[in-house]
């Protein structure tokens, strides 16, 4: 979801519960490097926009309030989790941003990446891919892939950020300089992301590790 700034100040996802684009805090850097990249907000799964007036001209009017308050759809709004058989590897970030203005069609079919690709294998056939929990720490996809290829999340690429199919560790590529994507093999796959950052593990340790002092110092001096 987006907001018009001007009609809209407060922090409304926040307020009712919504994910958008922006907010006051939990801003990354990919998110604000893309911001005026109109491509940027569909890959990012951007539905629907709040405002009095549309962003774009194939913004439809879906619902409108008694103060004049308008939400419109984005008909081009990509999917929460979709697959390709295609991925271009760029040299660096700079370039994977300058090929967000291609055609949807092909930013849909091919993934940008920065530095190598993995190979990927085409196929005939659909994939399927059916997001099946969507939380602030995990999310899980059902994969059904008719040959190799890559699932991406429209979510944030950050640091800390786990993936597995089945069970198995598998690498997160930071798809189109923004998103995440992962390589998923032939056949029906759980794919589960899980974010663990380095500092919430050693503030557990910590944490931990105090508790045992503390446990140790009081049976000494009993």
């Amino acid at each position: 979801m987006a907001l018009d700034r001007s009609v809209v100040a407060f922090n409304f996802g926040d307020w009712f519960g919504l994910e958008q684009y922006e907010g006051y805090n939990g801003v990354t850097s990919n998110i604000i490097r893309v911001n005026e990249i109109s491509n940027a907000h569909l890959l990012l799964a951007e539905l629907y926009r709040v405002g009095r007036e549309p962003a774009r001209p194939e913004q439809s009017l879906v619902f409108e309030g008694a103060n004049g308050l308008r939400v419109y759809r984005n008909p081009d709004a990509f999917p929460r989790v979709w697959t390709a058989h295609s991925a271009e590897g760029l040299p660096d970030t700079e370039s994977v941003l300058a090929r967000l203005g291609d055609p949807l069609e092909q930013l849909r079919k091919r993934v940008l990446l920065t530095g190598s690709a993995p190979p990927l294998e085409t196929c005939d056939g659909d994939d399927a891919a059916t997001l099946e929990s969507h939380g602030q720490s995990r999310v899980i996809v059902t994969a059904e892939m008719r040959c190799k290829g890559m699932l991406v999340l429209s979510d944030t690429w950050f640091p800390g950020w786990s993936a597995r199919v089945d069970g198995h560790p598998t690498p997160i590529y930071e798809a189109y300089g923004l998103i995440r994507g992962v390589v998923v093999p032939a056949g029906t796959h759980t794919v589960e992301f899980r974010y663990r950052p380095l500092s919430v593990i050693a503030g557990a340790g910590t944490t931990l590790f105090g508790f045992a002092l503390l446990i140790l110092k009081t049976a000494v001096r009993r």
